[in-house]
């Protein structure tokens, strides 16, 4: 009777063990699987919320996975160094050391307006500050005080009585123009203005050299 007990007892004891501890492991998972799905579906659908589906979610991170150094990524911009302008043979654009040219996005820091040109023209003497306060940049309003300034270089400068240079003068004008990166065939005039003042160039010069408060707007 007291075997029968035992064994019994021995029986309870494994089921308790095995059996029913397997059974709780189970359920445990079960549990845990639940509350894992319910945490992704939780997940997933703050994600919907935010990007509204699974495309919009791929240009989301499309967006954000986009290298900074590409879309702020910018030419800086460079100014002319040394700042020249000069008659209409000497080439428009940025000016260095190496290559001069005329600069062509010229501004004024007293009346903060753009510098225009005009190839071919040099201003009267009586032009003032009034006119080109009321007429410039615009060419046609302009015409009335600029006149055509064309030169060659078998002849003297326009404005001088018209005469043949000789040999000796025509080597000298020559060597001057391709010292300065003219071309020599036609070193016409290009006249300057902003709003309060006016300059008619011949040949290269820089601007530190003239009376004007004109810099370069960086090109």
């Amino acid at each position: 009777m007291a075997d029968d007990i035992d064994i019994d007892d021995l029986l309870d004891e494994v089921e308790m063990k095995f059996v029913r501890g397997k059974s709780t492991d189970k359920k445990n998972a079960a549990v845990k699987s639940s509350r894992k799905k319910s945490d992704d579906y939780d997940i997933d659908k703050v994600l919907d919320d935010i990007c509204g589906d699974t495309d919009q979610l791929e240009k989301c991170n499309i967006v954000r996975n986009v290298p900074s150094n590409l879309s702020t990524s910018r030419p800086k911009p460079s100014k002319c160094f040394p700042l020249c302008i000069g008659g209409s043979s000497l080439a428009l654009g940025k000016s260095t050391s190496v290559n001069k040219r005329s600069c062509d996005t010229l501004r004024c820091t007293s009346c903060d307006f753009r510098v225009v040109s005009f190839n071919d023209f040099q201003w009267h003497k009586d032009t003032d500050y009034l006119f080109l306060r009321n007429n410039a940049p615009d060419f046609d309003r302009l015409k009335p005080k600029l006149k055509s300034k064309q030169a060659t270089l078998f002849y003297s400068e326009a404005g001088e009585p018209e005469k043949k240079l000789d040999q000796s003068s025509m080597v000298t004008k020559l060597t001057c123009f391709l010292e300065q990166g003219l071309n020599p065939g036609r070193p016409g005039s290009r006249s300057y203005c902003c709003q309060c003042c006016h300059k008619t160039m011949d040949s290269l010069t820089e601007i530190r050299d003239l009376p004007v408060k004109w810099v370069c707007g960086n090109h």
